[in-house]
Parts: structure tokens; sequence; C-alpha cells
């Protein structure tokens, strides 16, 4: 699913503007101080430089002209005074607190934070401050951290204290993020009890809301906001991406756009409208190609910075490379990072796993384990992280998200290292010149590609992916009992009504077999129902009982969720966005899939899977090819019980789970660019 709106700062507090102490009164800073209450900044501005003029470490002066220069828009220059002020007098917490207010709005999350702290450790309580550090703590991913002193300033506030509601919607906000969705809803409905026009609570409602699975309830609260404040563009990102969740990727994408309408600079809804394209049907690499151009307009191109001159290396060192990526975890690219990680040579690669995982789980120590050199850098604002990868002197970077969820693109667009790569999470350019390559092969990316990327193409030969198959799946099952049964497991955004159209086609001509989906399909979910309604329709169109499709809800990981594979007889890949680690998994499970290769990579990488593993024959061109290898594939049971039979090791002694092969290519690719980087034959 894509990403939800970024947590905003629970409360738009002013600078804290003190009666500065002056023994006997300063009248240029006195006077100073009447015009920036009167709102004449030019003429506070003008006053305060006349006193610093003359007094150049005088730390009001300095503290005064920051908050001048800060609500005329000039945050960084602003965060430079204030800075100053605090060197001079490190004992006055308003100076931090108004320094927080500067770095927050030059992006520098994580220094602000520390301001905020600092300013709580000499005036506490303070509800207002600890206000601002919970919810800047929040948007660093560090919720758990916020929690205290939000929780702190609620307990220093009378119950009926206006100041209330903004620190609950940011404590709900925090609740969500540390995997407390039903205590966020309460918290946020505390708030709007008390403040029903506040935004912020609405959007905290929200998005609990949408963790909890109730697509319908946080829609509509979402829409109440919207109703309230229809300029808010971060309103307009989270409809969309619950519109999204919903599969209803046309609304999203008209969500998504609205967002950029109001706030052409927004990461995240270029990302998510990028993401709502390529599970459109009608999108063509040339429509993807032109929204990331937008994005890299409006996001990258005013973050980007001179290429790094290359680090002196000794003759035959390993390069250093570092993949990052939020998705060191129990995430479908998860088995395929493995490879990398534990295979690369140390002698030509040295890894440096660069994890901005919001949530560690048990298969985040699994890749840890894995790695040479990790590196956590959850928590870091986009300049912190830019700092930490120069700073790590890396050759390489390799971006395993593209636009996908936790990406952090604005980092790399400011080139932290001399050769940047990207890979694996996002089926599509990225927009982003700044990239040396875009890892892909020749089938998901055939000649003549490039017109649609922004990156140069990358081919590795055998394929892009190398997939790591769980230690602990079940055995498959050759010739599953009862009558025939296609399977599809993916995300029911790419099965759209054509793609329904074709699957009851194959029904028709398969008499008695049976459609098998599963995925996150709660069946009391409306959006659930409405879309199993549809689909049993389409069937009943074609000749076909909606009572052949079984819809299987989400199974957790302890109960073994690919032993529902031994059901299946046969798989079928979506299209024009196939899947990729729902069909490593079914061939895995000794299910054969059919797919359908069409014009861009979303379209092909069924295509490269199952070419990897000598099924050739099963990739359709076209539609009436694809209904007539599936209908042929059933029509032989003896054969294709041999062939699901043979199919685990056939994947096992194919490059597609070769993770030594895999790592061999990689490190062929990564040092061709080094050299050509270099200048080097």
């Amino acid at each position: 699913m894509p990403p939800l709106a970024r947590w905003r700062v629970a409360a738009d507090n002013p600078p804290a503007m003190p009666t500065p102490p002056t023994s006997p009164p300063d009248p240029r800073l006195t006077r100073g101080l009447e015009l920036h209450r009167q709102g004449r900044l030019a003429e506070a501005e003008a006053a305060y430089r006349a006193l610093l003029a003359e007094r150049p470490e005088d730390p009001d002066g300095l503290h005064f002209l920051g908050l001048a220069v800060l609500q005329g828009g000039r945050a960084a220059e602003a965060a430079r005074l204030i800075g100053n002020a605090v060197e001079l007098a490190p004992e006055r917490p308003t100076f931090h607190f108004n320094l927080g207010q500067a770095r927050l709005a030059v992006g520098r999350l994580a220094d602000a934070a520390e301001s905020f702290a600092r300013a709580l450790a000499l005036q506490s309580p303070w509800p207002a401050c600890a206000g601002m550090l919970g919810a800047t703590l929040g948007r660093l991913g560090r919720a758990a951290e916020a929690l205290a002193p939000l929780e702190a300033a609620l307990a220093a506030l009378p119950e009926a204290a206006p100041e209330r509601p903004p620190l609950l919607a940011a404590r709900a906000a925090a609740l969500r993020l540390t995997g407390r969705p039903e205590s966020a809803v309460a918290v946020a409905r505390q708030a709007l009890a008390q403040a029903p026009e506040l935004a912020d609570a609405h959007l905290a409602l929200a998005n609990a809301l949408n963790d909890l699975g109730r697509l319908d309830e946080a829609e509509a609260a979402t829409r109440t906001l919207l109703d309230r404040a229809p300029k808010r563009a971060d309103a307009w990102t989270n409809l969309g991406n619950i519109l999204a969740a919903q599969w209803r990727p046309a609304e999203a994408e008209a969500a998504y756009r609205q967002a950029l309408a109001l706030a052409p600079g927004q990461h995240d809804a270029h990302g998510n409208l990028l993401l709502a394209l390529t599970y459109t049907p009608t999108t063509t690499a040339a429509d993807l190609a032109a929204a990331a151009a937008d994005w890299a307009r409006a996001v990258a191109a005013p973050l980007a910075r001179p290429r790094p001159a290359p680090r002196a290396r000794r003759p035959g060192a390993p390069l250093r490379v570092g993949y990052l990526s939020p998705d060191f975890r129990r995430h479908s690219c998860g088995y395929f990072l493995q490879a990398p990680l534990a295979h690369h040579d140390p002698a030509r690669v040295e890894v440096h796993a660069l994890a901005d995982v919001a949530r560690p789980d048990a298969m985040t120590a699994e890749l840890k384990a894995l790695a040479p050199h990790w590196h956590d850098v959850a928590g870091l604002d986009d300049t912190a992280l830019a700092e930490r990868l120069a700073a790590l002197g890396l050759d390489m970077v390799v971006d395993c998200a593209g636009h996908t969820r936790g990406n952090r693109l604005p980092v790399l667009a400011r080139r932290p290292a001399p050769l940047l790569l990207t890979w694996l999470g996002f089926p599509a350019t990225t927009g982003l010149a700044a990239f040396d390559g875009r890892v892909v092969d020749a089938l998901t990316d055939p000649p003549g590609s490039e017109a649609d990327h922004a990156e140069p193409l990358c081919r590795l030969e055998d394929g892009f992916l190398c997939y790591t198959p769980p230690a602990d799946a079940p055995a498959p099952e050759a010739d599953p009992a009862g009558p025939l049964t296609f399977g599809s497991f993916n995300n029911l955004a790419k099965v759209h009504d054509g793609v329904m159209e074709t699957w009851a086609a194959i029904l028709a001509r398969v008499p008695d077999s049976r459609l098998l989906l599963k995925g996150r399909l709660p069946p009391e979910a409306p959006h659930v129902r409405a879309r199993l309604a549809r689909f049993g329709a389409i069937l009943a169109a074609a000749g076909v009982d909606p009572g052949r499709l079984e819809a299987h809800d989400w199974i957790a990981r302890a109960a073994q969720p690919l032993a529902l594979y031994r059901r299946v007889h046969i798989g079928l890949d979506p299209f024009p966005y196939n899947g990729t680690t729902t069909t490593c998994e079914a061939l895995w499970m000794g299910v054969p899939v059919v797919t359908l290769a069409g014009d861009r990579h979303a379209a092909r990488v069924g295509a490269s899977l199952l070419a990897r593993v000598g099924l050739d024959h099963l990739i359709a061109a076209d539609r009436a090819g694809y209904i007539e290898r599936a209908v042929e594939l059933a029509a032989d049971r003896p054969a294709l019980a041999a062939l699901k039979a043979g199919l685990r090791d056939r994947m096992a002694d194919s490059p597609l789970t070769d993770g030594a092969g895999f790592a061999r290519r990689l490190e062929s690719l990564y040092e061709s660019l080094w050299r050509q980087h270099c200048g080097e034959p």
C-alpha cells in the first residue's frame, strides 16, 4: 500500500518572544521589539542590525533578529543567527525553542528535536515545547520516544485547556506509529471532542482507521477533514492513499493530482501518484516517465548537488557499496535483498546495509546477520542522512525502493556518493537523472526502453532478481485433490475488470475448475464485498457460476501462508502489473504460472521470472494466447502433475535462486561502472 502522508507538527506554535532582559534597556532593542510585535518586520530587522553593528555579540539582538528573519521566510539565516545566540547564552530556554523552530523550517529535524529537548531541560513543564518535541520525533520515525514528552505536556495541562487538542492529535499519531491504532483512534476522538475543527486530529483518526483496515471510515474521516480544509494538500494525499487501498486507482490518481495542484513539491504525493499509475491498466511507460519527470522538476532539481569526487582507493581494494532500503524486514523486497548481502565476494565488494527500517522484525535480525556492515539510519532526516552517507565514504549507493513507501529519493538527489544506482523496489523510472543506472534485464526492459527512463539501463544477464526462498516453506503438492484450481495471491489492485474477464474466459473453458484468490480480504470490509461482487458479476456474464470463486483473507506467518499453494494447480499472473514475490512463491511451491508479457517493466517481470526457470512456453504475447496456455496446461492433469513435482528442484537449480551467481554479475556491473566513472579502460 502507498505510504500515508508524513506526520505533521502538532501545532503551528509561534516563536517564543519573551521580554528581553535589558539593564539598562537598549533603546534600539526596545524599538525593534515594538516594531516586531506590530508585524513591521523590515523595520524591526533594521533596528536589531543597528544594535548588532555596535554590539555584534549581543545575544538578545541575535535572537530577535533571527526571529524576524525566520518570520520573513529566511529560515537558514535564522538558524545561524539564533544558533549564535544560543552559543552566547545557552541558559535561555526560549533561544533553544526558537532555534528548534528555525531548524524545522530548513528540514533539520534531528537538530530541531535536540533544540526542543534542551529547551525542556531548562524549563519544564512547557506544554508547547513538549508538543513540538513529540511531533518532531514522530516525523523522524521515533514515535516511541515521542510519547513521553507529549504525555508530560498533557499531564501539565488542565482537561479543558485549549492547548490539549493539538497535543492529543500528536499523541494519536505516535500511538499509531508504535503499532497501537485502536488507542490512536480513541485519543484522536478525544481531541475532536474538544476541537471538532482540528485538522491534525482528523488526519490522525483517518490514518489509524486505515491501519485497522476500516477503510470506509478512514475515507469518511478524511473527507470530513477536506470539507473543513479543502486546501490541505496532505489530506488529499491521504485520501489518495485510502482510495488506492480500496483498489480505486483512478480516483486515487485524481486525489494525488489535487494534492500536487496545491503543493507541487510534495514528495509523497508525487510518489504515490506514480504508484497509482502503475496499477492503472491504460498507463503507458511514457505516462510513467512524464509523471516521474514532474517529480524530478518539483522535488529533485532544487536539491541537486555536484557529483563528489571518487575517494582514493588502493589498487585491488573492494568497492564500498551501500544498499539503502526501508525493507530490510518481512517484506516482499526482503526476499531479494538477501542474495547480495550474503553472497558478495568481500574481495570485490564491501557491503554496507543502510537500514531505514521503521519497525524492525525477526527478518531484520536475519538480514543484519548477513551484512558485513550494518548501519541503522532510521530516524535521520534528509540532511542528516545525506551527511551520514557522505561520511561513510561509499563508492556507490544502491537505492532499493524507488518511489515506494519509505524511500529516500530526496537524499539521493543530493548525490551523497560518486555513483548511484536504483534497483528492485519500483517498476519504472524514478525520474532522477542523478542515478548512474537502473538495474533491469533484457526481458523486463528490451532495447528501446531507454526512451522512457531518466536513468541509463543496466541489463543483467540471467535476470535482475534473485529470490531467496523461506527456509520453513512447506513441501509442494504435485497433484492437489479436488477440482482443478487456478490461483492468484496478488494484490487485488492488479486485478482490474479486464483481468477478471480473462480469468472468467479460462474458467468457462475448463469445466468445474475453480479460482482461488488470497490477499488482505476481510470479508466484512465494504470494499472487499464490493470487489468480490463485481468479480461475481463478471463470472456470471461469462456463464460461470460465481460460486466457483473463493476468496481467502491474509494468513499470519505463524500459520504457514505458503501452505495455501498446496491447493492450487496453476497460477494466473495479473496484467499489466505482474506479480513478483507472489510468482516466486508460487513457483517454489510447485505451482506453474501463466503470464502475459506487456509493453513496460511491470508488465514483463513475469516473463523474466518464468524464463529463468525454463517455463518460456507459459509466457503469452496477448490475451488469447494467455487463455490458451492456461487451458492447455489444465487439460493434461498427469503432465501438469509431473511439471509440478519437479518445479521446486528446477527453480533451485536456476539463476532465479543462485545467490552466488547473481552476486558475481552485480560485482561485474559495479566494477564496470566504476571504471567508466574513473575513466579507466
